[in-house]
């Protein structure tokens, strides 16, 4: 074997190896990309629900002030405009 010969056979190896290396961190990239991307989808599922009952609560809550104002408003006109009583009479 020539010096120049065994030269490039370790370059090659020292080649493949890195390759090696690269493609195993290149793998780990994607196992940690897909178990990203699944926490996401349960947090983006989680945040629809977490919104879906906010806005449910909110809607309750604007009905409910919506009828408060309506009693309030009818016991006022009720008040203003009912016959007045004798004193039990």
């Amino acid at each position: 074997m020539n010096p120049d010969s065994e030269k490039n056979e370790k370059f090659e190896a020292k080649v493949l190896q890195e390759l090696q290396a690269i493609r195993a961190d290149i793998d780990a990239v994607k196992r940690e990309q897909a178990t990203t991307n699944k926490d996401l989808q349960r947090q983006g599922q989680r945040l629809d629900s977490l919104v879906g009952t906010l806005v449910t609560a909110l809607t309750a809550t604007v009905i409910s002030a919506g009828l408060l104002v309506l009693a309030r408003n009818a016991l006022d006109f009720w008040v203003l405009y009912s016959p007045p009583t004798n004193g039990g009479r």
